[in-house]
């Protein structure tokens, strides 16, 4: 039961990393634009947008993983008595 459940806990990670990434997008790519402007404070802005880009360092890394699992998934049968 525990090796059926890993393909589905990889897929779910995988979708939550679709998400968070593309809001993470939004939010260093305005923080850049706001920073190339001037329209806000540049120390907060640069605080904000170091802290994105360790977010998405951190997606990619949970990508990697759900990527894994969903393979395991294919190695461990995916036509395993379903």
């Amino acid at each position: 039961m525990k090796d059926l459940e890993l393909p589905r806990i990889g897929r779910e990670i995988r979708e939550l990393v679709h998400s968070l990434n593309n809001k993470m997008v939004v939010i260093v790519g305005r923080t850049e634009l706001a920073l190339y402007t001037g329209k806000c404070g540049e120390d907060i802005l640069r605080e904000v947008l170091a802290a994105s880009k360790e977010v998405l360092g951190l997606i990619k890394k949970l990508g990697q993983l759900g990527r894994k699992l969903s393979e395991q998934e294919g190695r461990n049968g995916g036509s395993s008595g379903r």
